[in-house]
């Protein structure tokens, strides 16, 4: 399990990004803060044949469906692309074998669990069995989420709720991660690795 945290929502730029963290994927976490286009030959993720590619943002008004229809259109033809806004861990249990798993990303899902005016209690329900999921997949796949707790302490009581929530799925989702990224100007920075000596790991 791959956990990869990122700000900038362009499809190629994350993509590219999560290619070039494939070779050791397990199950990783890639976290960001600006996520930068890498060259392509740095991208070993284009080389499979398959890869399951779950996307969780949904089309609710001209702009994102308009974004919706960029990242699909940028993704080649192996990425086989399904959506889920909600009941992500039953999308993912639903999958044919092979190749990776790219979940895109959980910062619009625990948005979407938010605005379904689910309880703080249920969500993290969800956030339990999609964690349980991730690593019973038995294949490698790639988290995508953002950290959005860095900046100033939002206004609203809403708005601190989402940021709280995602900040609890994002620290479930990568202590049960292998492997964790901090992308930085397209610059993976290693953070977590459970195979690595702990001379050299980081938290």
């Amino acid at each position: 399990l791959v956990s990869a945290l990122a700000f900038d929502p362009s499809a190629n730029v994350r993509l590219r990004a999560l290619e070039a963290l494939y070779p050791h994927a397990e199950r990783e976490v890639v976290r960001a803060g600006i996520l930068a286009a890498l060259p392509r030959e740095q991208n070993p993720l284009v080389q499979l044949e398959l890869i399951d590619f779950v996307a969780t943002a949904q089309a609710l008004d001209d702009d994102m469906r308009k974004r919706i229809v960029r990242h699909q259109a940028e993704r080649s033809p192996r990425y086989r692309t399904i959506e889920s806004a909600i009941d992500v861990p039953l999308a993912i249990r639903n999958l044919h074998s092979g190749g990776a798993i790219v979940l895109d990303c959980l910062t619009m899902w625990v948005a979407n669990l938010v605005f379904a005016e689910l309880s703080d209690d249920v969500i993290l329900a969800h956030i339990d069995v999609l964690t349980e999921t991730l690593v019973d997949a038995g294949r490698p796949v790639i988290v995508v989420t953002n950290e959005v707790g860095w900046g100033i302490v939002p206004a609203d009581a809403l708005s601190r709720r989402y940021r709280d929530s995602l900040g609890r799925c994002n620290q479930i989702v990568a202590r049960a991660s292998d492997r964790m990224f901090l992308m930085v100007c397209g610059q993976p920075f290693e953070i977590k690795n459970t195979s690595a000596p702990r001379k050299n790991r980081g938290v």
